[in-house]
């Protein structure tokens, strides 16, 4: 653009030249207003070539960040999803010891219900027992009662 600016001017001054009679003074002035011009249009073209050279460099480095982040997202995903794994791995752990506690409780509790029934029989026999041997005993004396009654 600047370019394109600078090239229009410098063709309106040689327009100007061309229509007007030169002095030597003049001439020289105009040779070195066009070397002058010429250089600035040369640094201006410089300046514009190390703008698109720096432009193309960031959209690369733009380009290059992206890809980067991108990775950097995908290891993430990718790392939350072991995590993830690994917890539901150790939680189905977790409900399966939990799972063996409780069976464990419950014939533990089933054992001493049954020790305690076990215990509770044990203690019927023995009264039925005694009640056996006293009603056994009551009879005896009973007879005794009896033979000696009769004699």
């Amino acid at each position: 653009d600047s370019a394109a600016a600078v090239r229009q001017q410098k063709e309106l001054k040689q327009q100007r030249r061309r229509s007007q009679p030169e002095s030597t003074l003049e001439r020289g002035v105009a040779n070195e207003e066009q070397l002058v011009t010429g250089r600035l249009s040369s640094e201006i073209q410089a300046l514009l070539e190390k703008r698109l050279l720096l432009e193309r460099e960031v959209a690369e480095f733009s380009q290059r960040k992206l890809r980067e982040e991108r990775d950097l997202a995908r290891l993430a995903t990718a790392s939350l999803k072991t995590d993830l794994q690994r917890e539901r791995e150790q939680l189905a752990r977790d409900r399966s010891q939990l799972e063996r506690d409780i069976l464990e409780q419950r014939l533990e509790l089933q054992r001493e219900q049954l020790e305690q029934q076990k215990a509770l029989f044990e203690q019927e026999r023995q009264l039925r027992e005694e009640e056996r041997r006293r009603l056994s005993e009551l009879l005896d004396h009973e007879k005794d009662l009896r033979r000696s009654s009769r004699d």
